[in-house]
Parts: C-alpha cells; structure tokens; sequence
C-alpha cells in the first residue's frame, strides 16, 4: 500500500507518494514531501503544467491575497501558465535554500519553504518564503 502527502494549505492538495513502511519513520516521511515538493518546483521550471496540475487532488484552494478555488486540471492549469507568464523579468529557474518540515499530527505535516527565483546568469531576481501543509492519505493523482 501507498501513503500519499497531500498539500493542504497555500498550494493545497500536492501529492507526494510515500512507501507504508514510511509510517512511524520520519525521516522517510520527510524525505518522501521534501522530494514531491522538489518535483513540483521542476514542473514549474521546465513549463510542465500539465505535470503539475497533476501533483494536485480538486478542488484545490490557493490561500492568497484572494483565495482562489480551482475544481479542474484545466484551471489549475490556466492559473499556472498565467502565472509563469507574469513572473519576474529574466527568471530562468528557481532554487529551495530550505525546507523545514514539521509533524502537527500523525497525518498532518507542515512545510516552511525558502526559495530563490534566479535569472540565466544566476543572479537573484527574487526571494519567497512559502508555507505549507502536508496530509498522509493513502490515494495518489498519479
């Protein structure tokens, strides 16, 4: 059997697949968020948005400024194409300086992400700080 962490606030419902044998094991546990997240980031660079549309279980609530609702792939995917067109002038990539994952019950995990959004020569364009939180659930998107 598969678990699987579901991002639950900010970017909600990302999925992360984790081995069963993970339970109990936290650094597995761990490791298995912080790898989906990093997979997620990658999607974003190389304009995957169909593979990141795909990390996501619907509806799915984006807590911003205005919270926004998104019940198909299609959505998610307009709202990501909309957005990697509107970034900052010169992004060429992005880097996580730190996640820190953090148990708040037995299947709720938060993530505390730093990241950089670079241009073509490496130079910071940008700095972000994101918050997250991860569900265990035993069902992927996949």
């Amino acid at each position: 059997m598969k678990l699987t962490a579901l991002l639950l606030a900010s970017m909600v419902f990302l999925v992360a697949p984790l081995d069963s044998r993970a339970g109990g094991h936290e650094g597995s546990i761990e490791t298995a968020i912080e790898d989906a997240y990093r997979a997620y980031v990658q999607d974003f660079i190389d304009n995957d948005f169909e593979g990141i549309a795909s990390r996501f279980r619907l509806p799915a609530v984006f807590e911003a400024e205005t919270p926004q609702i998104f019940q198909t792939r299609d959505d998610l995917i307009r709202f990501y194409k909309d957005a990697k067109a509107n970034i900052q002038e010169g992004y060429s990539h992005s880097t996580l300086d730190s996640i820190e994952i953090r148990p708040i019950t037995e299947q709720i995990y938060s993530a505390d992400v730093v990241y950089r959004r670079l241009d073509a020569d490496d130079e910071v364009i940008h700095r972000g700080r994101s918050w997250k939180m991860f569900l265990l659930s035993p069902y992927s998107n996949r």
